[in-house]
């Protein structure tokens, strides 16, 4: 019989401060252990440690299809608190200049009019626009907050648009990088790893995986990628983990 152990760090919240298992059912059972740290109060007030994932492909600012368009505005969405523009295994930012219209799976494309802040700004406030066709500010009567965190990712605070069909753009030609926890689960006072909550009140949060699975079977490569360890990324990529991370090691038992 052989063993598979997969290591990944990851950012993931949890309700309660318990080592949590999770079986994860693919071709063979595997058994999914989560370690968690307790969070400071600074960090349960910061947008950089408390916000929700946006990982919609249709907001790209390459986008053209407009078989189903899209409007961030109630009652439609409902925007509360902060968010992270995410597409694959990376954080992605609003596109800074001008969106052409009927892009990002809407009519009026909204982007922001302004650079983004580096993370000694803190919070700062910036306007965003609906290009339409009386120009790309046809729509200007809007302004979010914004922040950029250690770690090259930036954060949002959206709010409705003035009306529809208008909706927030990522340009995913911005790539930057996942929020990554690599502390010690036992350093409780660590000020800088971030994490992804959905929920402001939330303080428990998820550092570390460790993945065994055992077969009777032996398993090549490609048998691993498929049945272990894709069902496994696209798992942890929905809840906004970077799973670039993931190293597979294998290990055979000696005989005696």
């Amino acid at each position: 019989m052989s063993f598979l152990f997969v290591y990944v760090c990851v950012c993931v919240c949890v309700c309660v401060c318990v080592c949590v298992r999770a079986c994860v059912h693919v071709f063979i059972n595997t058994t999914l252990v989560l370690s968690t740290y307790q969070a400071t109060s600074a960090q349960q007030s910061d947008p950089c440690y408390n916000y929700t994932v946006l990982n919609d492909t249709w907001r790209a600012t390459t986008n053209t299809d407009q078989s189903v368009v899209r409007c961030d505005r109630s009652p439609t969405v409902h925007w509360q608190g902060w968010y992270l523009l995410v597409h694959q295994d990376h954080s992605v930012r609003m596109p800074e200049s001008c969106v052409p219209i009927l892009r990002c799976g809407t009519h009026a494309p909204l982007w922001l009019n302004g650079s983004h802040p580096s993370p000694a700004d803190g919070e700062v406030t910036r306007q965003v626009c609906g290009h339409w066709i009386n120009g790309c500010c046809n729509f200007q009567r809007m302004s979010i907050q914004v922040k950029a965190c250690p770690g090259n990712y930036t954060v949002y605070k959206f709010v409705d648009p003035v009306s529809c069909s208008l909706a927030y753009c990522a340009d995913f030609s911005s790539e930057g990088a996942l929020p990554s926890a690599t502390i010690d689960p036992t350093d409780l006072s660590h000020e800088t790893v971030p994490t992804t909550t959905p929920s402001p009140t939330t303080s428990e949060h998820v550092v570390g995986v460790r993945l065994q699975v055992s077969s009777a079977e032996r398993l090549n490569e490609t048998a691993v990628e498929e049945q272990i360890l894709k069902p496994l990324r696209d798992l942890l990529r929905q809840r906004g983990v970077d799973v670039s991370g993931i190293r597979l090691r294998r290990l055979v038992e000696k005989q005696p």
